[in-house]
């Protein structure tokens, strides 16, 4: 008689154990399940593992009798508040997204007209170098270069009408 009392144990113990692992895969397999029993936990302080144990018992009884906290009213309104945020997140990507396009245009266009403009400055550099060599050729030329031919009237008539036309004052 001892024996069989004994047996009978086992079976409880091993039933309870199959009743235990039969009700936290169903917790860990349904998603549902899961996330009501991830707030479960969050709300009690308890460990998952433990709130998985009554997780399927209480979504099979919300499911039957309705939810009398009010619960599913606020999980319809934070997943109608979720996907709104979801649409507003989407459409600040294509925001920033067309904010990337139009910046990387404009910079586009203000490098090109950079390269336009220092390509206006290097030839207007090479024209002030010419002209510097000219200048520094004609300068090295005796002044009697210049003047070959000419009588000294003219060459004071030509420069007086320089200094004129030119609005140049000279002190005598």
């Amino acid at each position: 008689m001892g024996g069989s009392s004994f047996w009978k144990i086992v079976v409880v113990i091993v039933l309870l154990l199959l009743v235990v692992a039969g009700l936290e895969l169903v917790t860990f397999r349904n998603p549902q399940i899961l996330a009501l029993a991830g707030n479960m936990a969050i709300e009690s302080h308890l460990p998952l593992w433990l709130v998985g144990l009554a997780a399927p018992l209480v979504f099979v009884w919300k499911r039957l009798f309705g939810d009398s906290s009010g619960a599913g009213a606020k999980l319809d309104a934070l997943e109608k508040d979720n996907n709104q945020l979801k649409q507003e997140q989407v459409k600040l990507r294509q925001d920033v997204a067309n904010l990337n396009a139009s910046r990387d245009q404009e910079l586009t266009r203000q490098l090109q007209e950079i390269s336009r403009l220092q390509a206006s400055i290097d030839s207007l550099n090479s024209k002030i170098s010419e002209n510097d060599d000219k200048l520094v050729a004609a300068v090295s030329k005796p002044v009697s270069n210049y003047a070959a031919g000419l009588d000294p009237q003219q060459i004071a008539g030509g420069a007086a009408a320089y200094l004129r036309d030119n609005h140049i004052e000279v002190a005598e």
